[in-house]
């Protein structure tokens, strides 16, 4: 949910300034709950990857003098992945919820060489796994069952794959179906299995690095540190967050116990 900016200033009730500070901070707060109410419905633009030149806009940008340029930085970023993983049909619905650590990931893929079909398989992991956890999976009786099965299959064919606890419900899904496609063959099944094991290494083998997210979130961790709130860890803060964060720090005459309440208030939400 997003956070209400205040206007708190203190005028005595006889003053005549008393009426033209209500009439100017109701504005103030209609214009901010505009502003982030606005924030994630940006229309999608036109493909471009984060590339190096992306990095280094945002990086210079970040680095400058005035804020709103950050807010332009994380707007370029966050459409860029957005329209990077539309146009490899990749769903982009949970987009908000990943943390900035997932993002960066996300925005690697986007601009490696793999062809866009591993490009698309490698982002629908990224996603899979911070939507539905593999330690979620696993702990479900059906889960459980599902993996102890999975495990004798491969130790049957002679695959030894220490990776399982690891995997997302599609993997161990696909996994699954190597096996009940090649009941009678074995070695077909191994070969297969292989196979995926195989693709599901490439998959998670991509930069998990990129600067111009690494520099949007470190600049907001500063900012929350300057207003005496400890930062969550590095790559910890969803992408929701970064930008409620910054249109917070973006608006013009708050103060920073405004700033600070309001940015408690988003660092809070459940």
């Amino acid at each position: 949910s997003s956070s209400h900016l205040e206007c708190r200033a203190v005028v005595p009730a006889r003053s005549s300034r008393h009426g033209h500070l209500l009439a100017c901070g109701n504005h103030a707060v209609v214009a901010r709950k505009i502003h982030l109410s606005q924030l994630f419905s940006f229309p999608e633009p036109p493909l471009t990857t984060i590339s190096t030149l992306l990095i280094a806009g945002a990086l210079a940008g970040l680095m400058g003098t005035a804020a709103p340029a950050q807010m332009a930085e994380f707007t370029q970023i966050q459409q860029s992945v957005k329209a990077g993983l539309s146009t490899l049909q990749v769903n982009t619905d949970n987009l908000d919820q990943l943390s900035m650590a997932q993002i960066s990931k996300l925005a690697a893929i986007l601009d490696n060489g793999d062809t866009d079909q591993a490009k698309s398989q490698a982002a629908k992991n990224v996603i899979e796994i911070a939507v539905n956890p593999p330690a979620d999976a696993t702990k479900t009786p059906e889960g459980m069952a599902q993996l102890k099965m999975l495990k004798s299959n491969l130790d049957r064919v002679g695959v030894k794959y220490t990776g399982l606890e690891g995997l997302t419900a599609d993997q161990v899904l696909q996994l699954s179906q190597v096996f009940e496609a090649n009941k009678s063959d074995d070695p077909a099944a191994k070969q297969a299995a292989e196979a995926i094991i195989i693709a599901i290494g490439k998959q998670t083998d991509v930069p998990s690095d990129n600067a111009g997210v690494v520099q949007l979130e470190m600049q907001v961790s500063t900012k929350l540190a300057a207003l005496g709130i400890t930062p969550p860890a590095p790559g910890m803060l969803t992408l929701a967050q970064v930008g409620k964060l910054t249109a917070i720090f973006d608006q013009q005459g708050s103060t920073e116990a405004e700033q600070k309440t309001s940015a408690m208030a988003v660092l809070t939400v459940n």
